[in-house]
């Protein structure tokens, strides 16, 4: 485990030089879209590695300055594809760590963005097979939050009902008309007496009595 530690700490030290390195040419060419990629590049790696060591809020910040590195080079090349692509990649990252975290609005609009990177990278160049299976991944992964789920919710009368939840990336991106209520919620004929509340969105539901 010390070995493992100790080539993780290794592997860090080696982003944080190769880090230096590109800062030190940006100060002399500020303006160089390779440099600047290669700088969110090892931003992207260490993020990588700093979520692995559970070390999440110094990931989220690599991601977003790996994100920012991008962002300066499509400033100036607004059709580098190293730099669409690989900014759609640093936001699905992000979006990963970001739903570990229970971030899911967040995760769920970086992942937006990340398709609009994918796709516009595939318009420049649509035989891309690397961009292109990146872009399906990430849409098969969005299609697939949709799934049903029991969920118990307390009720006035002094116990709780159980519920039937189906959550999609759609429920999730449009605000429901009612606040408080969630799409898609079908009560079931159960009624408990003293069971505690459960179930992953059990804080977010309420019933209309």
């Amino acid at each position: 485990m010390q070995a493992q530690l100790s080539e993780f700490e290794d592997a860090k030290q080696s982003y944080f030089e190769a880090l230096a390195a590109c800062n030190s040419v940006l100060l002399i060419a500020p303006d160089d879209i390779g440099v600047l990629n290669n700088k969110g590049k090892a931003l992207l790696s260490l993020g990588d590695l700093q979520a692995q060591l559970s070390e999440f809020e110094a990931a989220k910040q690599s991601y977003f300055e790996a994100i920012a590195a991008y962002n300066s080079v499509l400033l100036i090349a607004p059709d580098f594809i190293a730099a669409l692509t690989n900014k759609g990649k640093a936001l699905v990252r992000l979006g990963y760590l970001q739903e570990k975290l229970s971030e899911r609005q967040e995760a769920l609009k970086n992942w937006q963005k990340a398709l609009e990177m994918f796709d516009r990278s595939l318009a420049i160049a649509p035989n891309c097979e690397l961009v292109r299976n990146n872009r399906d991944v990430l849409q098969k992964y969005l299609n697939n939050l949709g799934r049903s789920q029991l969920v118990k919710v307390w009720h006035s009368g002094g116990g709780f009902v159980q519920l039937t939840y189906t959550e999609s990336s759609q429920d999730l991106r449009t605000p429901t008309k009612k606040p408080g209520f969630w799409p898609n919620l079908r009560i079931t004929t159960k009624y408990y007496r003293k069971n505690p509340v459960s179930g992953p969105h059990a804080s977010a539901l309420r019933l209309d009595t």
